[in-house]
C-alpha cells in the first residue's frame, strides 16, 4: 500500500525543486482526478481514489505550508 503522505510530499518536493508538473500522473483518468481532488470538487463515480485524495492531500499539505 502506498504511503500517501510520504508520496504527496515527494510531489510536492520535486516540483518545488525541479519545476516538474505537481500532478505526477500522466494518464488523462488520473490526471483529472488528482486535479478534482486538488480544486476541491466532490469525488464522483468517475474519478479514481488514489490520484484523487493524493490531489486533495497536495492541496491540504501546500495551503499548510504558505
Amino acid at each position: 500500500m502506498i504511503n500517501l503522505i510520504e508520496a504527496v510530499q515527494e510531489d510536492i518536493r520535486c516540483h518545488r525543486e525541479n519545476g516538474v508538473d505537481l500532478n505526477p500522473y500522466s494518464t488523462d483518468g488520473s490526471r483529472r482526478s488528482w486535479q478534482n481532488g486538488f480544486e476541491g470538487k466532490p469525488e464522483v463515480l468517475l474519478d479514481y481514489d488514489i490520484p484523487y485524495q493524493r490531489g486533495k492531500l497536495a492541496a491540504q499539505l501546500i495551503k499548510e505550508t504558505k
